[in-house]
């Protein structure tokens, strides 16, 4: 990482406007599947024992596994490959398909390009067993599944958390979850099958890219929301609590003038081992997966174009330490939150992983592809709710009228 410019100096917002300036020259070089916008990946190996960055000379496929961002990581364009080659390789075929090691803006400015091999699993189509997912008891809150009928199939999800636009309760999910208004959407009570509420037909799907974060740059772009609200029926039947996660507080709030790269998880090698990132952790319920921990790991990845525009994700959300999250289909809708000292913030909305097609194989990330929720909050005009049966147990509800004071 020996770079003749002092990086440190990029902003968030001067990544974003060298990926918007060079992405099709990027995203068209052989292997190239996506980009994204972070700080640059080290080998673990690159370190000693003490953790001091020591060049080992390693020259394998970097690996969201095997790489860490640490405190030395410059700010950069990721470039993530489904084909780790080396130059020799590629010139030997082309030259023009080597992905270049520094972006030179028209300023001046220049920002370094990290190469990823993108940690690839096989995709799976395999239906969900229902007799292993759990289903709630008599309340009813975020991480719990629940599922629309449609088409002849039964398509499950999971809750995010209770939000309100100050009249009404909503479960937010995702919209490919919710569907169209009026939409019936069910979970089982123990094993009976019970109503939770009615798509609500406010939603969010794409977004221009200016319009959620104004000011920067951001042609052709569109964010990827995918949000849906759910009216519930019965908020006796609620707890605004998510399974196994205590202390949930305000919705993390980012903006054009607060997102910055001190966000991801930063992390330390001592004797060979990686150690816990003291910041960047994240924790989510998904009704399929069950607990997940994971680090945020790189901003606005763009993951598809179509038709001239390109899509994007607010978030790249890892396991931890170069584990596997453990996602799977069925959490769509899961919120993930930010561990911030005693407490949880809720700061993302899950939403797919990105899946591509190597051959006749399909092939899945082992990450998340998540959305800001203070985005969508803002954009639904709703707030979190908190505190509702946070003194009930899951396993039973409270009966009588309901006062809700508005």
């Amino acid at each position: 990482m020996n770079f003749p410019h002092n990086f440190s100096q990029l902003s968030m917002k001067d990544l974003v406007e060298a990926r918007d300036l060079f992405h099709a020259h990027l995203i068209n070089k052989k292997n190239v599947v996506a980009t994204a916008v972070g700080r640059y990946l080290i080998r673990k190996t690159d370190f000693d024992d003490l953790g001091v960055f020591r060049s080992s000379g390693d020259k394998s496929p970097r690996t969201l596994q095997n790489s860490i961002v640490a405190n030395i990581s410059w700010p950069c364009i990721l470039v993530f490959v489904s084909q780790w080659q080396d130059e020799k390789d590629l010139i030997g075929n082309d030259n023009t398909d080597i992905v270049p090691k520094t972006i030179y803006m028209p300023d001046g400015r220049t920002v370094p390009v990290c190469v990823v091999l993108s940690g690839e699993q096989q995709s799976t189509s395999e239906p969900v067993d229902p007799d292993e997912l759990r289903f709630p008891q008599n309340l009813i809150g975020g991480g719990f599944p629940v599922y629309v009928k449609s088409q002849g199939a039964v398509h499950i999800a999971s809750v995010g958390c209770v939000v309100s636009d100050g009249h009404t309760f909503y479960a937010l999910t995702n919209k490919h979850v919710s569907g169209e208004e009026g939409e019936l959407v069910y979970t089982l009570f123990g094993k009976e099958e019970a109503l939770i509420g009615k798509s609500s037909g406010k939603s969010l799907s794409k977004v221009g890219f200016t319009k959620l974060y104004p000011g920067w740059q951001g042609s052709n772009l569109l964010v990827c929301c995918d949000a849906g609200l759910i009216r519930i029926e019965d908020i006796k039947q609620w707890k605004t609590d998510i399974l196994e996660i205590d202390s949930i507080g305000e919705v993390f709030d980012l903006n054009t003038f607060n997102l910055s790269l001190g966000l991801i998880a930063e992390h330390q090698v001592l004797s060979g081992e990686c150690q816990d990132a003291p910041n960047g952790n994240v924790i989510a319920y998904g009704a399929v997966s069950g607990l997940m921990k994971g680090e945020i790991t790189a901003f606005f990845y763009r993951y598809k174009s179509t038709g001239g525009l390109e899509y994007v994700s607010d978030f790249l959300i890892a396991g931890r330490n170069g584990t596997a999250l453990n996602n799977h289909h069925g959490n769509s809708g899961t919120v993930f939150l930010l561990e911030t000292g005693a407490t949880y913030q809720p700061i993302a909305l899950h939403w797919g992983q990105h899946e591509f097609f190597s051959g006749n194989e399909k092939k899945a990330y082992n990450y998340s592809l998540s959305t800001c929720l203070s985005n969508v909050c803002r954009e639904l005009d709703v707030e979190l709710v908190r505190g509702w049966n946070t003194d009930t147990d899951f396993s039973w509800g409270k009966t009588g009228p309901l006062l809700v004071i508005l």
